[in-house]
């Protein structure tokens, strides 16, 4: 049939743009007499990263597919730092990851594997410069990393220990004070970031059937438990995204993890098992609290969806309970 021969086809072009980043691959390694880097095959050839990316989960697939056994050539982090600045210079701002990419002559992703995520760079690279030394010429970058990036893992421990000394709260004077919630959800808008996706995770782990004891900067992010049968726990190594497609867009190895936890699963061919939070976390809440759940799920960022039948009812219901607990108040 047509549609037979439409998959086909697709089937081969993919089978030929596979050995043409191989034979790219090969050709450049013979040239440079050792293993080529990701950066160097994308700036010394036709491959593209989108084709690289569509065609192997990560650059060390590619190379293994390529016969190469060798690592990739190191970057030092003094290299890394110099190439980060001089992007940071010429931008005059902390560079995002696209930005970064554009204007750099080495890829985002020794950075990220090196530092555990992007938003880990900037401090990262800090501290690293005054460790090492390296202040002097990029005088004007250290000033922009030290007012912009984020406290370094054993500094933001510091702050957080000094922050929990204090255990009652303080009131700021002339802001205005809030009643309690009328909805019970960890968060009162949907993720927008890995950090979200983190915290969101903590609040419903027990209800997955996870004890953690470990999180950490570097890949994976975290290390715990989680019941498989009852009574029955095995160890588990858990990365979290955003979008599980991330989980490939930072460089991570399929086999580096177990579970990846995201707010949105938009990646199909993903290996690794899937937890999907912005599917479980209203199944855990309509367990706990029936009615509650799908007006629960309308003020974490979905209040621009078309509603359905079902959830119009469920929102009447919510409605019905608030109208019943104030008639209580009154009488």
């Amino acid at each position: 049939s047509h549609e037979n021969a439409s998959t086909q086809a697709a089937g081969v072009r993919s089978a030929a743009g596979k050995q043409e980043i191989i034979a790219e691959i090969k050709k450049l390694a013979k040239k440079l007499k050792r293993t080529p880097s990701r950066t160097e095959l994308l700036r010394s050839s036709s491959v593209t990263r989108h084709e690289l990316n569509r065609t192997f989960l990560n650059y060390r697939e590619a190379l293994a597919a390529s016969g190469l056994r060798g690592r990739a050539f190191r970057i030092s982090v003094d290299e890394l730092f110099a190439d980060w600045a001089g992007v940071a210079r010429k931008l005059g701002k902390i560079p995002t990851i696209n930005e970064y990419d554009m204007h750099a002559r080495h890829s985002h992703v020794p950075l990220i594997r090196h530092f555990g995520g992007w938003l880990h760079v900037p401090g990262g690279l800090l501290q690293h410069a005054r460790e090492h030394k390296l202040e002097q010429g990029w005088e004007d970058v250290m000033e922009l990393l030290a007012w912009n990036a984020e406290p370094a893992p054993k500094f933001r421990n510091a702050l957080v220990r000094t922050a929990a000394a204090e255990a009652k709260p303080w009131v700021t004077p002339g802001e205005p004070i809030y009643g309690p919630p009328l909805f019970d959800a960890p968060l009162a808008m949907a993720p927008m970031s890995e950090n979200a996706v983190i915290f969101l995770f903590g609040a419903v782990a027990r209800d997955l059937g996870f004890l953690m004891v470990r999180l950490q900067t570097g890949f994976p992010d975290g290390e715990g438990f989680r019941e498989v049968e009852p009574g029955r726990w095995q160890f588990k190594k858990i990365e979290f995204e955003l979008e599980s497609r991330n989980y490939v867009k930072h460089g991570h190895a399929a086999g580096g993890a177990h579970i990846l936890v995201c707010w949105k699963h938009n990646w199909p061919e993903c290996p690794l098992e899937v937890i999907e939070l912005r599917k479980l976390v209203g199944a855990l809440q309509e367990r706990e609290h029936g009615g509650w759940t799908k007006s629960g799920d309308l003020v974490i960022g979905r209040s621009g969806d078309r509603k359905s039948k079902t959830r119009r009812i469920a929102d009447s219901a919510v409605i019905a309970d608030i109208a019943r607990h104030r008639r209580k108040e009154k009488g």
